[in-house]
């Protein structure tokens, strides 16, 4: 893998490009939620759930 600095870069190729568009397809036909809604909504039940395990 190629570095930059002290950092390793993870190169994007064809078939990783492809996984991506693969796996938003599903995920905007099961949850009709686009790439902004689903990371908020994540965000959201990630921080109820460290709420609940915090209390």
């Amino acid at each position: 893998m190629p570095t930059v600095g002290r950092m390793t870069a993870i190169t994007s190729t064809a078939y990783s490009r492809d996984l991506g568009d693969e796996l938003r397809r599903l995920r905007e036909k099961f949850t009709g939620l686009t790439g902004h809604a689903f990371v908020l909504a994540f965000s959201v039940s990630a921080w109820r759930a460290f709420v609940v395990s915090v209390a």
